[in-house]
């Protein structure tokens, strides 16, 4: 739905995404799209306009550090360890 979006004509002051973190395809979809993350609370993602004098609280740079950078490459193990396990389940319980 984002790709669809004309951010030169609406340039909304503030965008949230729910956005579960399985890739940083979005994220880097709207940074390059002149938007920076400032705070990151469940699965939300909050943006606004990287020119925008907004200061980032050091809790809330904690929390976009561990969930986009720190904590994707165990998520991103862990999803596909299920896809394995979901898809030898049979296999494995022995049918």
């Amino acid at each position: 739905m984002l790709r669809g979006f004309n951010f030169g004509r609406w340039q909304p002051l503030l965008i949230l995404i729910e956005d579960h973190v399985n890739n940083l395809q979005t994220h880097h979809y709207l940074k390059k799209s002149g938007y920076r993350l400032i705070r990151r609370l469940g699965h939300n993602g909050w943006y606004v306009p990287a020119d925008e004098p907004f200061r980032i609280a050091s809790s809330d740079r904690w929390e976009i550090l561990r969930k986009y950078y720190l904590a994707l490459p165990f998520r991103v193990v862990r999803n596909a360890t299920r896809r394995v396990r979901k898809l030898y389940a049979d296999w494995w319980a022995g049918r």
